[in-house]
């Protein structure tokens, strides 16, 4: 059934100019009229107040069908039935990719594909109907959904997949940083806004950020080097805790970047070149040293043969050079005030 105005548009095949038409073609009150988008003569049709077509009915041309309101009885085109469909075609598809179908059935409407015999493939889209007007769930299936603009969700957000390495329940995909925020709004000025983010550069973060999301402190910091990670930094106020590693071959050095002042736990492979020392920019003072260790104790390279070289290579870079005779894995754990 439509309300309202309906025009349909019958084709001559007859372009401009033509001798005439077929005078058995029109119906009474037909207008001939050109149409410009056809490029032909058509006839014109319009019929007032509600009509109901049953069966198949054809219609050629364009149909036109205008809508006076959404109260009752005053739809621009109305369907009634206990199952009510409407089937588009897409002429110019491969096998089974031309169908389509959406309509109501069961409290559920729902937009589907079929194949060229009509067996249903997915419900793209489901829209399930609760109590009175209420909508009690709407479901999206596709290989992938896109949201091109903000997103919000005043729900709960429910993720029911088992997330394993490389296929995350959620997956954030930026060239240079991704992030998450999150916002405790009851809390007071410039306490509300955390960051967890990943950068293009290696590294992972996690920190407050002000109201503005602006700058803030870096709780937890983590730095990788291809899959491994090679430093840890945990900061409280101006204090960090620092936890870095590196595998040197013979002969090689590594450089750590820590803090100007702190303590310094070095653990190696070879337990005989651990050591624990203090400094102050490059002086550093030994508290313990392994007998496979060598300090220097004023910013030099102490180059000691068969053992693990220590020093002070910059006022806040410790430098480790390994000549204990093959590769070795040293950590660093450094407490500084930053």
């Amino acid at each position: 059934m439509f309300q309202g105005s309906h025009r349909r548009h019958k084709l001559l095949n007859q372009a401009p100019g033509g001798a005439g038409y077929n005078a058995s073609s029109p119906s009474d009150g037909d207008l001939l009229v050109y149409d410009t988008p056809t490029d032909k003569w058509v006839f014109t049709q319009t019929l007032d107040g509600a009509y109901t077509f049953s069966g198949v009915n054809t219609f050629d041309g364009t149909t036109i069908f205008t809508t006076v309101g959404k109260a009752a009885q005053a739809a621009g085109l109305e369907m009634r039935s206990a199952s009510t469909w409407q089937r588009f075609t897409e002429t110019d598809q491969s096998a089974d990719e031309s169908e389509w179908v959406w309509g109501v059935s069961s409290k559920i409407f729902r937009l589907i594909t079929q194949t060229d015999l009509f067996a249903d493939g997915v419900s793209a889209i489901r829209v399930i109907r609760g109590t009175g007007t209420a909508v009690a769930e709407i479901e999206l299936n596709a290989t992938t959904i896109d949201v091109n603009a903000t997103a919000n969700i005043s729900g709960q957000l429910v993720l029911q997949r088992n997330s394993v390495r490389g296929s995350a329940a959620i997956n954030i995909s930026t060239d240079t940083h991704a992030a998450i925020y999150f916002q405790a709004g009851g809390a007071t000025t410039d306490e509300k806004n955390w960051a967890m983010d990943a950068l293009s550069t290696g590294q992972w973060r996690l920190g407050t950020s002000t109201d503005a999301d602006g700058t803030g402190n870096y709780a937890i910091t983590i730095d990788r080097a291809a899959a491994v990670v090679t430093n840890l930094t945990l900061a409280v106020g101006s204090g960090k805790w620092r936890l870095q590693h590196e595998s040197l071959a013979d002969g090689a050095t590594g450089t750590f970047t820590l803090a100007a002042d702190g303590t310094i736990h070095i653990s190696c492979a070879s337990g005989s070149a651990n050591a624990i020392f203090t400094n102050d920019g490059q002086t550093a003072v030994s508290v313990f040293a392994g007998s496979n260790s060598a300090l220097g104790t004023s910013g030099t390279n102490p180059d000691t043969d068969g053992k693990a070289n220590y020093w002070m290579s910059a006022a806040s870079v410790l430098s480790i050079k390994n000549r204990l005779g093959s590769t070795r894995d040293f950590s660093v754990m450094a407490l500084n005030i930053n």
